[in-house]
């Protein structure tokens, strides 16, 4: 029977928490501080529960050992997210430093030599070009530029020839991306030996003013890194499949807009390869950029850290890149980072091992290493835990519905208010775990093999730039969620029968509601995860830029003023007046600022009137104004015969200036909970 004592812990502990989230911003320090104190509390009270009142008593039997393992899975992944929330009681920006930086730099008359080093292997030039044009641009007087072909590609050692770029290759591939930055490095010291080395990712566009932005932090000895966001200009899988493109923030910032600022607070940023600037001193120090990881770049911040030498972040969007284009694309990607996470654990040199690192580092690592360890493992066992239970009857707790409850939700609603008042983030149940679920089933496998054999794996390279104006069905990832969700439908027929026991009769009777509220659960998971799998075709060639330019029109010897709602590299939409005398398939030319006017033809003409034309305006209100008044209407631009230098000014006039994309949804921006569901609501129906 429920305690009515507990009830009122619950409520009041819950009630202080929702009080000092309301009244005080994330950024007073105290108040981070306490608001982490309750949600430590909240957290001790449900897991001393756990293991005082819900396990067996511990023995090599199987269903002690079991229950008993899951309890341990889920302390671990608890304390990882708890070593998170403790970094985050920190928080900084680094704009104020920077601008102080910028400006004595400039002021010196021989700024910092910089190589910029772009590693490249089977990009097509699409995907190139936005980063060559952007890195050509560069506003910065003493930079060299080299383009680490491993793909050994005659086209692009011709496009560098024509643009005067270094181009660099070898004759193997040996070490991948860590071996292609080695020889860059050796081949850019003959020729310019820059102090300072940019990385840039073959699909990253920087920013005119990114080195001015970055290298004035060097004049600290002690920094070795100063590593940027990676901001991505197109939806990632999850988004896409959400059709939340415009409502929910891509997963990566969280950790490059609010975890890593923390770190940097803590000086324990870590590098992630693209976008990081690094002194090649310090390179040499070490013997190159490490190789023993196939995520070299968390390696690299080890290595320094461990001399003394800084990391720091930047949080400044200063280069733009291409997010995974698909959905295995996607967890390759995690499951290479997974994997790279592993091989620096069992480095003896590494974070684990008896080297110079501060405990700060070493915790740091040890928040990752948890991640992959144990929250994810921990994701894929909350599926299967419930599985068992019908099919067997072992359970991981033996508890009534009403004490689970008791103990569990005022943690679990403590966390998501913290968690969105720390962040600005808010992790939605159900739709934060499908994806969670589907990494977790390419890593946990992954993870296992990595305690057996964690060295001598591929290098796999997450393929970008691919043709995807076609649905797909991803059967290979979508076999193993259906396996799961028809043992879990079977598993819950059987557990709606308390007798029905195929092993060990009786055993979970008491704990029967507990286990299939987690199968509730883990289905809906399932069926949003195997959404996921089913991935919507992308019927653009280009993503559109929103902005709100004004410009003119020029069609039939006539100017007609016009505001660009958005813009990509082949083709806009404008707004006009509805007088404008202007039909479909009529040859217009577009004047662009900084570009000139570009030829186009109107492929399609839209009044706006009523909710079309609130569907307009709110797209625009990312500028903070409305792009027209209800009698307008909207006309769909193709590009045609743009010339070589007209496409240059517009890739950087794009990709190298202030721009946002539909996907580019900053923290503060995002929609709230209710539209994020909406909008995977009308996905599901």
């Amino acid at each position: 029977m429920l305690r009515p004592d507990l009830i009122s812990l619950s409520i009041l502990v819950v009630g202080v928490l929702l009080l000092s989230t309301t009244i005080f911003r994330p950024t007073h320090g105290r108040t981070r501080t306490f608001v982490y104190g309750v949600l430590l509390f909240l957290a001790g009270r449900y897991l001393y529960w756990r293991f005082t009142a819900t396990l067996p008593e511990l023995n090599w039997r199987l269903p002690s050992l079991y229950a008993w393992g899951f309890a341990v899975l889920e302390a671990a992944s608890h304390a990882g997210a708890f070593i998170t929330y403790a970094i985050l009681l920190r928080g900084g920006e680094g704009s104020a430093e920077a601008d102080k930086l910028e400006a004595a730099l400039r002021r010196e008359k021989t700024p910092t030599t910089v190589d910029v080093l772009i590693p490249t292997f089977n990009e097509d030039l699409t995907v190139l070009e936005r980063t060559l044009v952007c890195a050509r641009a560069l506003d910065y007087p003493r930079k060299t530029i080299y383009v680490l072909d491993d793909g050994r590609r005659p086209w692009l050692q011709e496009y560098c020839a024509r643009h005067k770029l270094e181009y660099v290759t070898r004759t193997d591939n040996s070490f991948a991306k860590a071996g292609n930055l080695n020889n860059g490095l050796a081949v850019s010291r003959q020729r310019s030996n820059g102090e300072l080395v940019l990385v840039l990712d073959a699909d990253f566009a920087p920013r005119a003013d990114f080195l001015w932005r970055t290298v004035g932090f060097f004049a600290d000895p002690q920094v070795g890194i100063v590593q940027t966001p990676q901001t991505f200009f197109n939806p990632d899988p999850v988004q896409w499949g959400y059709r939340a493109t415009r409502t929910m923030p891509d997963e990566q910032r969280l950790l490059f807009n609010v975890l890593q600022p923390a770190k940097d607070a803590w000086n324990v940023a870590t590098c992630c390869g693209t976008s990081s600037v690094t002194r090649r001193a310090c390179l040499e120090l070490i013997g190159g950029v490490p190789t023993e990881s196939v995520t070299e770049d968390m390696l690299l911040s080890h290595r320094l850290a461990e001399r003394g030498f800084r990391t720091r972040y930047l949080n400044e969007s200063l280069s733009i890149g291409l997010a995974p284009e698909s959905l295995p694309a996607y967890l390759s990607q995690r499951a290479r980072w997974c994997l790279g996470a592993l091989q620096i654990a069992f480095l003896h040199t590494g974070p684990l091992g008896r080297n110079g690192l501060t405990w700060r580092h070493r915790v740091e690592y040890l928040s990752t290493l948890l991640y992959w360890c144990a929250s994810l493992p921990f994701q894929l066992a909350s599926v299967v835990v419930p599985i068992v239970f019908g099919l067997t009857g072992l359970s991981v707790i033996d508890s009534n519905f009403e004490n689970y409850l008791a103990y569990f939700l005022p943690f679990f609603v403590g966390q998501l208010v913290a968690v969105r008042w720390l962040t600005g983030v808010a992790q939605i149940p159900i739709l934060h775990d499908a994806p969670n679920l589907l990494i977790a089933l390419r890593t946990t496998p992954l993870v296992l093999k990595a305690f057996l054999r964690p060295f001598g794996r591929r290098f796999e390279v997450t393929q970008k730039g691919g043709d995807q104006t076609r649905g797909r069905v991803h059967v290979w990832l979508l076999l193993p969620v259906v396996i799961l969700g028809v043992a879990l439908l079977g598993s819950l027929a059987l557990t709606r029968d308390a007798d029905v026991r195929l092993l060990y009769g009786g055993q979970g009777q008491r704990s029967m509601l507990v286990n299939l509220f987690w199968g509730v659960h883990a289905a809906l998971i399932l069926g949003v995860g195997a959404m996921l799998c089913v991935e919507r075709p992308r019927p653009r060639k280009d993503e559109r830029f929103l902005t709100d330019e004004e410009s003119t029109l020029r069609a039939r010897d006539a100017a007609i003023a016009c505001v660009i709602d958005n813009l990509s590299l082949s083709g806009a939409c404008v707004i006009v007046e509805r007088n404008a005398a202007l039909q479909t398939g009529d040859v217009t030319a577009l004047e662009v600022k900084g570009v000139g006017a570009l030829n186009c033809e109107v492929l399609a003409i839209q009044r706006l009137d009523g909710s079309d034309h609130e569907v307009v305006a709110e797209r625009a209100s990312r500028k903070r104004r409305s792009t027209g008044e209800s009698h307008d209407q909207r006309l769909r631009l193709k590009f045609t015969a743009v010339n070589p230098d007209a496409r240059e000014a517009l890739i950087r006039k794009l990709f190298g200036g202030d721009y946002a994309t539909d996907s580019m949804v900053p923290l503060e921006e995002a929609a709230p909970v209710k539209t994020v569901l909406s909008a995977a609501w009308r996905v599901v129906s």
